[in-house]
């Protein structure tokens, strides 16, 4: 086993985490976005974002012309749909060009820290206990899977919060834009692990 200390190789890997954060921070951002937009149409939703019916008015019995609409007033759909437009453009200035490293740190310290914590109960025994070996390999498998179901939540959390409109075209796009978020983040967190592997990078020089 050759120790690693070459910079170049624990960057690519800690990029690679790095990539798979911000990925499936995309996710969640979106999971929340397709949540507001369902949350808008609830009941409640109508209370805090209150819609404008226009008036019914009397029609003659003329064929080819239909009754009034209560759809939406078009100054609410247009204001709610430039500020979700606004906000979006917002939030991807500060998660890639401002937060990007934020997020890559906040992702690692959660990993780090449930792992920390799941190693000694996995083992059934306290940390200390642990010859580092199997430390580092139990810290590897727990970090890993942890980084799996932060992937593959948000993919099979949003076909509930679109449960009623699943068959329409733009739900069945948006779940399948979240799958391939998840696949790429899965992708990247594999390659990682496979790198860390193959270049024995012990556990606390990873993201």
């Amino acid at each position: 086993m050759r120790s690693v200390n070459k910079p170049t190789e624990r960057q690519l890997v800690n990029f690679l985490g790095g990539f798979g954060y911000l990925t499936v921070a995309f996710e969640w951002l979106f999971l929340l976005l397709a949540f507001l937009l369902r949350f808008y149409d609830t009941s409640f939703g109508k209370i805090v974002f209150p819609r404008q019916q226009a008036e019914i008015q009397p029609q003659p019995d003329i064929v080819g012309i239909s009754g009034a609409s209560s759809e939406p007033d078009f100054v609410t759909v247009f204001l709610v749909t430039a500020i979700a437009v606004v906000a979006l453009g917002f939030i991807f200035y500060l998660v890639v060009f401002r937060y990007t490293k934020a997020i890559s740190d906040t992702g690692a310290r959660v990993v780090r820290s449930t792992a920390k914590r799941a190693v000694p109960i996995i083992a059934h025994k306290p940390t200390k206990e642990l010859s580092s070996k199997r430390r580092m390999v139990l810290s590897r498998r727990v970090m890993f899977w942890t980084k799996v179901i932060l992937a593959l939540t948000p993919a099979m959390l949003l076909p509930i919060i679109l449960r009623d409109e699943y068959r329409g075209v733009s739900e069945q796009t948006a779940i399948a834009l979240q799958g391939l978020f998840a696949l790429i983040a899965l992708l990247v967190f594999l390659v990682q692990t496979w790198l860390i592997r193959r270049w024995h990078v012990r556990a606390n020089q990873t993201n």
